[in-house]
């Protein structure tokens, strides 16, 4: 409870020992999943991580914090749980929920530590911290869904706390985003967002994935976009998808997401277009890749000029803005 209160978060986390206690709880169990053998009770690990996450909302604390000697590191692994095996070891909702409680924390405090300018670096270039992200936001479904117990609402929680860490980390400088679009030397970080932007049936999810793409856009990873057609393609079906009639514009988050700034498109919309035009900014139109990119763009333009055509007076879309929040 203390550490809610956002006057001693600051002078809390400055307690010697406090942090180092805290890391040690939350590991103390390592990968146990049966309550059986586990030496510290789950709600102890469970508080501990809720204190590191309240901790981690303070802007003075943060640096600090994702600079304690391994508390990043246990965070991040209780993040990267449950893998598939873990799924099927469970012997019941109760242990999976167990584990889906804890990665929902640890994904959290991750997202309130991505905040600090001077971690996105050293968070970026943590290919631990970014797979278990990409997971996380990737993960819809689970073998255990539909056994109750609130599990399809865990996983939603942390897509949406993985969805803002990526998003957080993907406003990095401009060579470490384009480590990012490159991540484990593989080509697959961008068609990995794609996907999530286009199978999540979540608004708040999709538009912070839109942002993530938007903030990865530069001079060096203009180039990475238009090299993968599936990911332009995911973008321009955002930026020209029509808002239905009845939803006046207003995303289907939950309460306190932030709403379109713009009443005929969606968030989500409005980072697609933003990103489109980032693209075509960052490519030289004397340039071979810009080819690539012109078609892409005329479509765009020819399917926003139809919708204007067809659409209730007023409609319009959103355009501007530098920075995804």
């Amino acid at each position: 409870h203390f550490a809610r209160v956002g006057s001693l978060t600051n002078t809390l986390a400055d307690v010697p020992g406090l942090l180092t206690t805290l890391r040690r709880v939350v590991a103390a169990n390592g990968d146990v999943i049966s309550s059986i053998h586990r030496t510290v009770p789950i709600e102890a690990k469970l508080n501990s991580l809720w204190v590191i996450a309240n901790l981690a909302c303070c802007a003075e604390n943060m640096q600090k914090m994702a600079e304690h000697p391994q508390l990043l590191d246990t965070v991040v692994h209780v993040a990267s749980h449950p893998n598939d095996y873990d799924e099927s070891q469970c012997e019941n909702v109760t242990e999976y929920l167990q584990i889906l409680r804890s990665r929902s924390i640890a994904v959290r405090a991750i997202l309130n530590l991505s905040w600090a300018h001077g971690n996105k670096i050293p968070f970026s270039e943590h290919p631990s911290l970014v797979d278990a992200l990409l997971r996380a936001a990737s993960q819809r479904h689970s073998s255990w869904t539909g056994h109750g117990r609130g599990v399809s609402g865990y996983l939603l929680q942390t897509r949406r706390h993985a969805a803002g860490a990526l998003r957080n980390l993907a406003a990095a400088p401009r060579r470490y985003k384009r480590r990012l679009c490159r991540f484990r030397d593989s080509c697959t970080f961008l068609e990995t967002l794609a996907d999530v932007a286009t199978h999540d049936n979540d608004e708040v999810v999709r538009e912070k994935i839109h942002a993530t793409l938007f903030n990865l856009v530069s001079a060096d990873t203009a180039k990475l976009f238009v090299e993968k057609q599936s990911v332009l393609d995911v973008i321009v079906r955002a930026a020209t998808s029509m808002v239905d009639e009845d939803d006046n514009g207003m995303t289907d988050g939950g309460a306190g997401e932030s709403k379109s700034t713009c009443a005929a498109t969606t968030s989500t919309q409005a980072m697609a277009i933003q990103t489109l035009q980032s693209l075509e900014k960052a490519i030289p139109e004397d340039e071979e890749d810009y080819e690539v990119l012109r078609p892409v763009l005329s479509r765009f333009d020819s399917q926003v000029t139809m919708f204007k055509s067809i659409s209730r007076p007023g409609l319009s879309t959103c355009t501007g803005g530098q920075a995804a929040v």
